[in-house]
């Protein structure tokens, strides 16, 4: 850790939004934003040291709040059992704090990792999501989003950008009881910060579960995470590790969950 100093910033952050129908069930949308961020404590004055994963994180007390301008444009539809929503956005950041490799400690030898301020960044990318009421019972929806990122004096990639993730699920419900299904797709990690960082490979998960009201106040559900067994890695837990410690991150096989839930 390092000394703690007095911080204190403060900025208006203004909004504006247009929402404008464009045909029957078709609404298009615009936002124009800005954003602030203050610097998170613990980013400022904590050191983290994980020997196992071999990597650790120094503090940096001159981090500057973030700032942030952008633009949203899209349209939403709504038609009988139908919906969906489509956007795109681009931003971009002043003093965007992100997390930086400084190097190896060759007496670990460990990965250090520091958050910093990057002068000039820019994101931009495209969400999307589906709906469809296919009868009273079965209810079908999906979701897409992509990003991309980059320093924009340096061009390299930013390590806070997920890879391309989409979702397909299933949910059925017929009085005392339904059943949820769940595909989870996510693309290979192929742009990170450092040229040597593992980059996590692309997987695919299903989950199954359901649920039975024991009651009027009384739920119990029951999951199966990832029926396949897949071994795999979500890039936000691995993005500031490095060497064969990223196997501590991967996440769980097949496993079951069960919940009882009673309201009062």
């Amino acid at each position: 850790a390092v000394p703690v100093s007095r911080f204190q910033d403060s900025a208006w952050s203004p909004r504006l939004g247009l929402s404008l129908p464009l045909a029957d069930g078709i609404t298009g949308f615009a936002n124009l934003s800005t954003g602030f961020r203050a610097p998170p404590f613990d980013s400022s004055f904590m050191t983290f040291n994980n020997a196992q994963a071999g990597y650790r994180i120094i503090p940096n007390a001159n981090l500057k709040s973030e700032t942030s301008r952008g633009i949203e444009l899209g349209s939403k539809y709504q038609r009988g059992s139908v919906s969906g929503q489509l956007t795109a956005f681009y931003n971009r950041y002043s003093n965007f704090i992100d997390t930086v490799t400084l190097g190896t400690d060759t007496a670990s030898p460990r990965g250090i990792f520091q958050y910093q301020n990057l002068d000039s960044v820019q994101t931009h990318g495209v969400e999307a999501r589906a709906g469809w009421q296919a009868s009273d019972a079965l209810l079908l929806d999906s979701s897409l989003a992509w990003a991309h990122g980059s320093n924009r004096k340096t061009g390299t990639p930013l390590n806070s950008i997920d890879p391309l993730k989409a979702t397909l699920g299933a949910h059925y419900q017929q009085g005392q009881w339904g059943s949820d299904v769940l595909i989870t797709l996510v693309a290979a990690k192929t742009r990170a910060a450092s040229a040597s960082q593992f980059k996590a490979p692309g997987y695919g998960t299903l989950d199954v579960g359901g649920w039975l009201k024991l009651g009027k106040q009384t739920t119990l559900r029951a999951t199966v995470h990832n029926v396949g067994d897949k071994k795999y890695w979500q890039w936000a837990d691995v993005k500031n590790v490095t060497g064969s410690a990223v196997d501590f991150y991967a996440q769980a096989g097949r496993s079951v969950s069960a919940s009882l839930e009673t309201r009062f």
